[in-house]
């Protein structure tokens, strides 16, 4: 009893009334450099793959926006939400309305996100059900939105000329987000219907050489998987100041052992794996190296505490990141994934304790290990908090993580 149109019957009308617009190849490339494509391009190759998103598409928030499934966008200006209606079937949907958030620098490719919305339409029970096809695309925030577009046999045609690039140029037009989260822990047994959802609220970041990820004790609000590029995972060295040696001397073994308790501590929190750190002359202490497929910052998807450590890129990188905020709207649907990923990073953190020799946690077997962390709470507190006083009756006992 529900009519449903798909967007393709609109776009063919609206897109013959519509004035191909025209928009400079120099503030073209600039608005391409905010994009994930930017990580590739040379300024030369920048040039003429600018030159292959021949229209720019203009609205204001409110406004619905016709988008052709054959074209790829780019966000370069304002904010576009993407959403979707399709029916109920017995109330058993994964989702409905809203689906996403499109910014500045993002890609929108609507035959790509109606494939993936079909696979998202699937009822718990595993049967596929009819969906709609129809994507709305509407401008939102504050600014008037600009979007530039492109067809694939434009960038087909490019990647002819410059076949290097083919690989990722593909995977950032055409490739499957939910493949690349499979391979994140903590998500491996989400149900792919649900994963896909996440996909959704996914996003490339393309940085520089030499270029910080975040900061030693700044706000973390997302989580990174890196696609391609190698990062370093770094720490202060907080002894370097205090450490009574003269510049000709050597470390001591005390102070090795003492530096490399303190950061892997650190590095509980912000990656996993088993990396040997390493002492840096700069007052640094490099505690891992992050290559294709490494993913870290999870902690700032569930804990509102500063980052550990700081991550800065090697060379020129790429990673898909997932925002706090979309992923906690993910957990409405699958929440079953926060208590999956604090558990992770508990498990993770006692398993390191218990390798540094911590007196309380020696000797205990790694399964009562596993339980153990069940029971771990992990606190944040401001400076000149008082954790406990003195007569108070105590019912826990605390480790010094950071800080």
């Amino acid at each position: 009893g529900k009519l449903f149109v798909s967007v393709r019957n609109i776009v063919s009308t609206v897109m013959k009334r519509k004035k191909k617009a025209v928009i400079p190849l120099e503030t073209l490339c600039d608005y391409l450099k905010h994009t994930p494509f930017d990580q590739y391009l040379t300024p030369v190759t920048l040039s003429e793959f600018a030159s292959c998103f021949d229209e720019v598409v203009k609205s204001r928030p409110g406004k619905e926006i016709a988008l052709d499934p054959q074209k790829v966008y780019v966000v370069c200006q304002g904010e576009v939400d993407l959403s979707t209606s399709y029916p109920e079937v017995e109330g058993k949907v994964e989702a409905k309305g809203f689906l996403c958030r499109k910014r500045r620098g993002d890609i929108i490719n609507v035959t790509q996100t109606e494939r993936d919305v079909k696979r998202r339409m699937t009822v718990k029970i595993g049967k596929v059900i009819d969906v709609a096809e129809d994507i709305i695309t509407t401008g939102s925030g504050e600014a008037d939105i600009v979007l530039v577009s492109s067809t694939m046999k434009s960038l087909n045609d490019f990647t002819a000329v410059h076949p290097e690039l083919a690989a990722p140029i593909e995977a950032i037009c055409i490739s499957s987000i939910e493949d690349r989260l499979l391979t994140i822990s903590f998500l491996k047994g989400v149900p792919r219907s649900k994963l896909n959802v996440l996909a959704a609220m996914c996003r490339y970041e393309a940085f520089d050489a030499n270029q910080v990820v975040f900061s030693e004790n700044s706000i973390g609000t997302k989580l990174y998987l890196v696609l391609s590029g190698t990062a370093q995972v770094v720490a202060k060295d907080k002894m370097s100041s205090s450490r009574d040696v003269e510049s000709s001397s050597r470390p001591t073994s005390s102070y090795k052992r003492a530096i490399e308790k303190s950061i892997v501590l650190q590095r509980s929190f912000e990656c996993g794996g088993n990396q040997k750190p390493l002492l840096s002359s700069a007052g640094e202490v490099t505690i891992a190296e992050l290559t294709t497929g490494s993913f870290f910052g999870e902690t700032a998807l569930v804990f509102d505490i500063g980052r550990t450590c700081s991550v800065k890129t090697s060379e020129k990188s790429l990673f898909l990141t997932i925002d706090r905020t979309d992923f906690r709207n993910f957990l409405r649907i699958c929440h079953t994934i926060e208590a999956t990923l604090t558990t992770s990073i508990k498990k993770r953190m006692v398993s390191k304790l218990s390798s540094l020799g911590i007196p309380f946690l020696t000797g205990i077997p790694e399964e009562m290990l596993t339980s153990l962390a069940t029971s771990v709470s992990i606190q944040e507190v401001p400076m000149d908090h008082v954790i406990f006083r003195q007569e108070d009756v105590g019912d826990a006992f605390y480790i010094i993580v950071h800080g």
